[in-house]
């Protein structure tokens, strides 16, 4: 009986622990694709800076 309640308390942990890992996972996930938004919105901005200024030399000359 001890023996069972052991293998089925290390079960229970191993479960706890992957569910952990993969949690970690997730999160790490979700920040990196945050980050890479953040760099595409900052892209375009920039882009659309530069062709606005394009703009304005272009009408002044």
């Amino acid at each position: 009986m001890m023996l069972l309640r052991v293998m089925l308390l290390r079960v229970m942990l191993l479960r706890v622990m992957l569910l952990h890992v993969m949690l970690l996972h997730v999160m790490l996930l979700r920040v990196m694709l945050l980050r890479v938004m953040l760099l595409h919105v900052m892209l375009l901005h920039v882009m659309l800076l530069h062709v606005m200024l394009l703009h304005v030399m272009l009408l002044h000359v």
